[in-house]
């Protein structure tokens, strides 16, 4: 038996009215019983009209997150991302605010008896800086890459891995690794010689079963230089090796990570591409990107990259198109800049 019109359009407006009582009114805050009092009906039915009114379209839910976390789902969406972390843009402070962040992070991902692997940079230095004192036990730290030159140039690796065993309550059920190479004198005329028995070192059992271990590690922590604006690190480590930036720049490289370089598409450039590369890397023993890419698509891993600030935007994007890493950790305006 069809209904009646007229009760029809009195339960429609009966429904509108307990949506704006329980969703709409801002002067005062209505239960549901202080609704089926006003308006004469049980709570059963007043619930059951709630119900209907979201059912029908009447009433819509949205979610509207703070605009930091907004940004972070709209990063995960965009790039296919495991996580992304988001801080306010605070002009100068990027990287205290990145490494703050990361540690944070650390503390609520990390459990014992895990392998932990570091690139270079200032913003992983500010993440151990802020990492407090860690209850964790059985943790592994392996140095993503190790360079070989009297004088230090950047936070490397071992520094860093060696730095954060010291944050743990019981630095004696931590191991830190370190390549432990020989020194090149680059400047001299022997340099030649001992990169040659450089290559015969870096082949060894040792040095081949370390690094089998830090491609294995659970947690990566990596920076993100870009060739815009170099960073301190990395230019001074540019001088160190007489490698000439402008002709990194001629090979369409945006941004480099553990000292490898990428283009803005995320493609990686060869030493063939780029001849200045052979000034570093035939001397140093480094986890290459298509490893890290490779740990970034397996299951469980976390690969975290750490950087901010906009003169990096074209570094950043460049290395999500080429999936090197699976959580960004960055701020507000070049979370923005990716989005847009």
């Amino acid at each position: 038996m069809p209904r009646n019109p007229n009760t029809a359009q009195e339960e429609i407006r009966l429904m509108v009215r307990c949506a704006q009582l329980y969703y709409g009114s801002r002067d005062h805050e209505w239960s549901q019983a202080d609704i089926a009092k006003k308006l004469a009906i049980n709570t059963t039915r007043v619930s059951r009209l709630l119900r209907r009114a979201q059912k029908e379209g009447i009433v819509r839910v949205e979610i509207v997150p703070p605009r930091l976390q907004k940004l972070e789902f709209e990063l995960i969406d965009r790039y296919n991302l495991k996580d992304a972390v988001v801080v306010p843009s605070e002009h100068g402070q990027q990287k205290e605010a990145i490494g703050k962040a990361a540690a944070d992070y650390f503390r609520r991902i990390a459990k014992d008896n895990l392998k932990i692997c570091l690139a270079s940079g200032t913003t992983i230095l500010k993440m151990i800086e802020n990492l407090g004192t860690l209850d964790f036990t059985g943790h592994s730290i392996y140095p993503m890459c190790s360079e070989s030159t009297l004088v230090l140039k950047d936070f490397y690796p071992t520094q860093l891995a060696s730095f954060m065993m010291t944050k743990y309550r019981d630095p004696s059920k931590i191991t830190a690794y370190s390549y432990r190479l020989p020194v090149i004198p680059l400047e001299t005329e022997m340099s030649s010689h001992y990169k040659e028995i450089f290559k015969i070192i870096i082949q060894s059992q040792a040095i081949q079963s370390l690094k089998k271990e830090a491609k294995s590690a659970d947690i990566f922590f990596l920076g993100i230089s870009s060739l815009k604006k170099p960073s301190a690190g990395f230019d001074s480590f540019s001088r160190a090796y007489y490698v000439d930036i402008q002709e990194l720049k001629k090979a369409r490289i945006v941004g480099i990570i553990n000292y490898q370089p990428f283009n803005a598409s995320g493609r990686i450039i060869s030493n063939k591409e780029c001849n200045e590369l052979h000034k570093y890397s035939d001397t140093m023993v480094m986890m290459r990107l298509e490893e890290l890419r490779e740990a970034a698509n397996a299951f469980g891993k976390y690969v975290i990259a750490l950087a901010g600030g906009r003169h990096k935007v074209d570094a950043i994007r460049g290395a999500l198109k080429g999936r090197f890493f699976n959580v960004l950790i960055t701020d507000a305006d070049v979370a923005e800049a990716l989005i847009n």
